[in-house]
């Protein structure tokens, strides 16, 4: 009896410890459970298993890089443009800029490579329009986003580049062992390395400490922007990866793709606990959200009655209500 109220009160101090993330953890459970029991025929199923773990990575991977950014007290609404020009400039590398060609396997390594340094490099632009110019984040990046779009546009002259190596755009639907796709594993991978540095780093540490009081931070020996600069470049690291992903989904770049993503990464982040005024929020429960917010994307699918318009609509009452939701449960 004793043992049962002990492990009774240690499940309590957790919870209380971590509400928001068993909180998501049961709505994902009744979430799966509604939508199993009305399309069981469609959603229980290995290949709509297997669908939705290929489809989130791409917006969970971005969407990583949005709660970064209102972990400082800001946002980012510039990580689909990165995304995209990322994926472009990869996608001009392994092509030769002219279409598909044969025997660019080799190009491959060379196309990551440089979507990372592009991402780095745009991520650090939004560091240095933020920290040394004082602009506020939300606005910083709605411009560098319309530039980065911009050159997007301008390298392709708003075309799609197709035609990628076969070797690349295979990832998007390969499958480990037969189970878990490649995207799927580069989404947990970057999850696991981000939970790392917020949970278990002096810099991690820091991050959340300037996001809750940064003139004190600052009077602590925090250099705010530094921190600020390294953030952004890892939250363009993090859109030229999700990029990347939806490259090898889409076997092409486009400037344009995934523009809907933007809506649906800040609301995840919201939902996952990440506070828009800085300095809370946790990699696990964002995470969670994702997946929620995957569970209920696919369900909407099935429902021939919800169009994409609809879709788009049901996404953003769910951010206001998820905002609403937020702000009445912080006490």
């Amino acid at each position: 009896m004793q043992k049962s109220k002990r492990n009774l009160n240690n499940w309590l101090l957790l919870y209380q410890k971590d509400k928001i993330f068993f909180q998501l953890l049961i709505i994902a459970v009744l979430v799966f459970g509604a939508v199993a029991f009305m399309k069981p025929d469609k959603f229980l199923t290995s290949e709509n298993i297997l669908s939705m773990l290929t489809q989130f990575p791409q917006f969970g991977i971005m969407t990583f890089g949005v709660m970064l950014a209102m972990l400082l007290g800001g946002i980012d609404l510039s990580i689909v443009a990165i995304a995209n020009l990322s994926s472009i400039v990869a996608a001009f590398i392994m092509t030769g800029g002219t279409g598909a060609q044969e025997g660019r396997e080799m190009a491959i390594l060379a196309g990551i490579i440089a979507a990372v340094i592009v991402g780095a490099a745009a991520g650090l632009i939004n560091g240095v329009v933020i920290s040394n110019f004082h602009v506020p984040a939300m606005l910083a990046t709605i411009g560098t986003a319309q530039v980065f779009q911009g050159v997007s546009i301008a390298l392709t002259k708003g075309k799609a580049i197709s035609g990628l190596p076969e070797a690349y755009s295979s990832i998007g639907g390969l499958n480990v062992a037969g189970i878990l796709p490649v995207p799927f594993l580069v989404f947990i991978i970057c999850a696991v390395i981000l939970g790392f540095i917020l949970a278990r780093t002096t810099f991690g540490a820091n991050i959340y400490m300037l996001g809750t009081n940064v003139k004190a931070a600052g009077y602590s020996g925090i250099k705010v922007r530094s921190y600020t600069l390294k953030l952004f470049v890892i939250g363009g690291i993090l859109a030229a990866l999700g990029g990347m992903v939806m490259m090898s989904r889409t076997n092409s770049a486009k400037a344009d793709y995934g523009e809907a993503y933007t809506l649906q990464c800040v609301m995840i982040a919201i939902l996952g606990g990440v506070d828009a005024q800085g300095g809370a929020g946790k990699v696990r429960s964002v995470v969670v959200a994702i997946f929620i917010v995957q569970i209920i994307s696919s369900a909407i699918n099935m429902f021939p009655v919800l169009n994409t318009y609809t879709k788009t609509l049901i996404w953003g009452l769910t951010l206001i209500a998820v905002m609403v939701w937020r702000m009445f449960s912080k006490d």
